[in-house]
């Protein structure tokens, strides 16, 4: 069962003043989440503006390939990829000159043909 019970002119004055003081907190409280949402986005824009700057700045010193860069001090920090460490080229080995080898008991044409001058081999019987 419920019942209800009148409040005196003091109490209802002081019952007001909390209700009107919970009001403008409330107020104040939607006021400070729409100020607190407008500076995460302007935050937001600034830490997007502060990237692109970095990587454009970046570029004109021809750093193209990074995976992390910062500002401090006056420089600008940032952190390559490894790279192997590049080895000599090698050196071509020398050919080596054909031995001349017979076919059938004969030195093949090709191969004669590197061969200084000399005399004929004689056929084989």
């Amino acid at each position: 069962m419920e019942k209800a019970f009148s409040l005196d002119q003091k109490e209802a004055q002081a019952y007001g003043e909390m209700e009107s003081e919970q009001t403008k907190t409330l107020a104040q409280i939607g006021m400070l989440s729409l100020d607190m949402e407008a500076a995460k986005k302007r935050l937001e824009t600034v830490q997007e503006q502060q990237r692109s700057f970095v990587r454009s700045a970046l570029m004109h010193r021809d750093v193209r390939n990074f995976m992390q860069a910062r500002v401090g001090g006056g420089n600008i920090y940032c952190v390559l990829p490894d790279t192997p460490p590049t080895k000599p080229a090698p050196t071509p080995k020398p050919t080596p000159k054909p031995t001349p080898t017979k076919v059938n008991g004969q030195i093949s044409a090709e191969l004669q043909s590197l061969l200084p001058e000399a005399a004929p081999e004689p056929p084989a019987e």
